[in-house]
């Protein structure tokens, strides 16, 4: 059994993402920690409470974390198309989910020191781990990995002209664990945005479903259909079959990795460097996802069919 922390700040993709991960019974999820992003952490522990209600079975406890990045302000939220409700203004009922009492950085390194072999899925900004190994640099040697949705390719950008929202919201998080000695496998955007698209086939059959979880996807990612696009891409689900499926990942590439912290048009630019000398490139990157098997799967645990969760 996997035992993972899921940091992220919980809009509509990576409220797909923990419905995803909730379904998977190789996964235990030993808590969701949120943190300022698409949204903020009490938002995004809403969002939470909603996703794990529309999950079923394991409620893992939800911690609020940082409001803000570990230097800069955050990027207004105007930019992002899915509101200041990270649902794109959806009339959605969220259960009620008191917030706890810890916070999430005391709670990530509480329980990385607390249990065994634990990985780390980022599906945010970083701020939370990040900060978490400043107060507490023993949970490094704790941590079994860490997979970061996060970062991008410079002609792949996807948030400003060189940077990935994860990356540019809090730069110096990012590269502060990019370059701690963890062992990281860093899944760009632009790799997850191909690997996590279903087509207007999957979103036919999710339709005919009854599981409510199939019925929130649709409602709320019909926002992400643009143009005469038939379908829509989730990246974070497909970051969450990469973390748990390590088969579902064709081709990876060692780099060395940073993020430009210091620029005024490349702040938060991944720089990916393969001719990095050999004992430099540190961090896994995946190059190449199974795109049809994690549309399948992504698509039938949607469904709620439990044989696909194996």
């Amino acid at each position: 059994m996997q035992k993972w922390i899921i940091d992220a700040d919980v809009a509509f993709e990576n409220a797909v993402a923990l419905i995803t991960a909730l379904r998977l019974p190789s996964v235990e999820i030993l808590a969701v920690t949120t943190a300022a992003g698409r949204v903020s952490p009490a938002q995004g522990r809403r969002n939470a409470a909603l996703a794990l209600q529309l999950a079923g079975g394991a409620q893992p406890p939800v911690y609020e974390g940082c409001t803000a990045p570990l230097v800069r302000p955050a990027p207004r939220p105007a930019r992002l198309p899915s509101g200041a409700d990270g649902m794109f203004g959806e009339k959605l009922a969220r259960p009620a989910c008191p917030p706890q009492k810890e916070h999430a950085v005391n709670a990530m390194i509480r329980l990385l020191l607390e249990e065994e072999k634990v990985t780390v899925l980022t599906l945010g900004p970083l701020t939370n781990l990040a900060l978490a190994l400043r107060k507490e640099p023993r949970i490094a040697g704790r941590i079994e990995r860490v997979v970061m949705a996060a970062g991008s390719g410079l002609s792949q950008a996807s948030y400003t002209c060189t940077a990935e929202f994860n990356a540019y919201t809090d730069p110096q998080a990012a590269d502060l664990l990019l370059n701690a000695g963890l062992p990281v496998l860093l899944l760009p955007d632009e790799v997850l945005r191909c690997g996590g698209y279903l087509d207007g086939a999957q979103l036919v059959r999710m339709a005919g479903s009854q599981d409510p979880a199939a019925g929130f996807c649709l409602q709320v990612g019909a926002h992400l259909k643009a143009g005469a696009e038939n379908g829509f891409s989730l990246p974070a689900a497909a970051a969450v079959l990469c973390c748990a499926q390590p088969e579902r990942i064709l081709r990876t590439s060692r780099c060395r990795a940073r993020v430009d912290t210091q620029g005024q048009a490349t702040l938060g630019q991944t720089i990916l460097d393969e001719k990095a000398p050999a004992e430099e490139r540190t961090v896994t990157v995946a190059d190449e996802l199974d795109r049809a098997a994690i549309a399948r799967q992504l698509c039938a645990l949607l469904c709620g069919e439990k044989e696909a969760a194996r």
